[in-house]
Parts: structure tokens; sequence; C-alpha cells
């Protein structure tokens, strides 16, 4: 059986001491796998009422996934980094499986991905308004035609895309 930890974003704030000091724990204790939540925007809770939000908002630090899980290949040798799961639908996905890559390949083979193409209704809305996205641009359309932009890159040499939404 393998076992993971998920990383207390809201707990440790922005204090990088406190980060580096839990990641090394975690991976010294012997956990398998260290897996990072993803948000790119906090909800308010003025306007969402969750009970996962009891201790996380708009306000808390929430560090940005794939930048974090590189730091982590920096200062752990063994434990994996793994993506809770990562938003794509609010992400350039080419980037992503570049950024995605080049922590897989700094960490030594250490990462793991999973993404989330399909977000709840609120949360869609909610995010495409913060991110200034047209309402028009589906959030969850975009990434199932573009998915693809991200493995043809690990197989080939070139890669072409020809979709009904525009990657990213």
């Amino acid at each position: 059986m393998k076992v993971g930890v998920i990383f207390p974003q809201t707990e440790c704030g922005a204090d990088v001491g406190a980060i580096a000091e839990f990641v090394r724990a975690v991976e010294a204790m012997g956990f398998d796998h260290l897996f990072v939540a993803d948000h790119v925007l906090g909800a308010d809770p003025k306007f969402h009422s969750h009970p996962s939000l009891a201790n996380y908002s708009h306000e808390s630090v929430v560090h940005e996934s794939l930048t974090l899980m590189a730091y982590f290949a920096a200062i752990t040798q063994r434990i994996t980094l793994a993506t809770g799961i990562l938003i794509l639908p609010q992400r350039q996905t080419v980037l992503v499986a570049k950024q995605a890559a080049e922590i897989d390949v700094l960490s030594g083979g250490r990462m793991r991905l999973r993404d989330r193409r399909r977000l709840e209704r609120g949360r869609v809305r909610s995010a495409q308004r913060a991110l200034r996205e047209p309402r028009h641009v589906a959030a969850p359309s975009r990434s199932p035609s573009c998915a693809p932009c991200g493995p043809s890159r690990w197989s080939t040499s070139a890669a072409s895309f020809i979709g009904s939404t525009t990657p990213g």
C-alpha cells in the first residue's frame, strides 16, 4: 500500500521555511507521495458556502501548484509529486504539458499529473468572471479539444492543433 500526504496550503502560508520543513519531514517519514491541490482562484464565502471552504477563502494563500511542485522537486530526493486535480480548463494546455514534463525531468521522473476537465457550473462562472474570460468560452469545453496537444508533444517532434476552440 502506498500512502501520501496532502500539502497544507493554507496552514503553511507563504513561510518558505515552514514549507521546506514540512515537505522534508513528509519525505523523511517515508510517505510515498505529496499531493498538491490546485486552486487558480479562491472562492469568496459570501457567494459559495460549502463545508470544504471552512478554512479557505479568496483571501487564503494558495500557491500555484506546478511552481510549488518544482520547488518540492528541488528540495526532495524520493517522494512522488502529485497534483490533486489540476484545473486544466483554467490553464493553457500546452504550457501545462511543458511545465509538467519539465518537473518530471528535473525530479527524476517523480511527477504525477491529474486534471479536472469538468467543474461545477457555479465554480466555472465565478472563475470565468475572475479570470475575465468571456462567457461564450466555456472553460470545460476548452480542454477536451485541446487535450491532445499535451501528449502529442511527448511522442512527436512537432505538434499541430485543429479544434473548435483556441488553446488556452
